[in-house]
């Protein structure tokens, strides 16, 4: 982080950006949604995003060599030119039985008890996590 940059309502700010990832949402829609000016969701963003990218080195272990990452991220360039993609990621609820402790933190969005099924395939599509 920059020396003698404060950063704007913190708490706000890492909910602010984990709402952007979620909804993609204009920074005139989240100013709105999280009381701020454009400016301060400008800011925000942009500290949080910097704060992770320092960071996710510790954050993100891959398990293949850096020549197999580079051949991932040739072939999703040749195919789809996205250049400099190591991994597609999504996932999937996978319905459980209600848990006996703390049965409401197992809630999805759609009101069913489910953990998420989270994959990564390569430009083929084959699973590398």
């Amino acid at each position: 982080m920059r020396a003698g940059v404060r950063i704007p309502y913190l708490p706000r700010s890492v909910l602010l950006v984990l709402w952007y990832f979620a909804t993609r949402e204009s920074n005139r829609e989240l100013a709105v949604r999280f009381g701020m000016t454009d400016s301060t969701v400008h800011e925000s963003v942009d500290i949080v995003m910097t704060a992770l990218s320092k960071r996710l080195h510790h954050l993100v272990k891959f398990s293949i060599s850096v020549i197999e990452i580079r051949a991932v991220a040739y072939n999703f360039h040749k195919r789809n030119h996205y250049p400099g993609i190591v991994g597609a990621i999504d996932g999937s609820p996978i319905r459980i039985q209600k848990p006996k402790d703390e049965p409401d933190v197992w809630i999805d969005r759609k009101g069913i008890h489910s953990i998420n099924l989270t994959a990564v395939v390569d430009a083929l599509g084959r699973f590398t996590s």
